[in-house]
């Protein structure tokens, strides 16, 4: 009987801790310190930037800036985001390749959201009727806890991707 309550509270400890393995960004668990992110990220090749709080390197083919986010001490996203901007045009193509890259890549399944349509204005829709274009996906992975989620961003008619790894066990409240 012993050996049977043991071998269930085993389980249920090793599930459990299964349960809580936070996202990745890079094959790096999006967890722990600050100064721990960011040593693991400068070991992929980022380069940390003191003045700013953030890292830049090259991330999915394109330069890329990496915000670590926290929520008390803990890690609770990461941020990053494309530095070349596009056009109005250009920026759906973007979009779009992102969305499939992540819907064919079997590391994802598509919570919420969708590909843009050629005939979409995204200047005129954003500007005039604050629309927000973003996806949603989460882990394929079911013991993974987390979601990756990207949206449009625009600077001065410039636009770029903005992309969240979040570790949804370190959520603000």
């Amino acid at each position: 009987m012993k050996k049977w309550i043991a071998f269930l509270l085993g389980l249920f400890v090793g599930y459990h801790a299964l349960a809580q393995n936070p996202i990745t960004f890079l094959e790096i668990p999006v967890e722990g310190t600050k100064e721990n992110m960011i040593s693991q990220l400068e070991q992929k090749g980022f380069v940390y930037d003191a003045d700013h709080d953030c890292l830049e390197g090259e991330f999915n083919g394109n330069k890329s800036t990496v915000y670590v986010v926290m929520n008390n001490d803990k890690i609770w996203r990461l941020c990053v985001a494309d530095v070349p901007s596009f056009d109005k045009d250009a920026i759906k193509v973007r979009y779009n390749a992102l969305f499939n890259q992540l819907l064919q890549s079997g590391k994802y399944n598509l919570y919420e959201g969708s590909t843009l349509s050629d005939d979409e204005d995204v200047a005129y829709e954003m500007t005039n009727n604050s629309k927000q274009y973003m996806a949603t996906f989460v882990p394929a992975d079911t013991t993974l806890q987390g979601a990756l989620w990207y949206t449009i961003a625009e600077h001065y008619h410039h636009y770029f991707i903005m992309m969240f790894y979040e570790n949804l066990d370190n959520l603000p409240e």
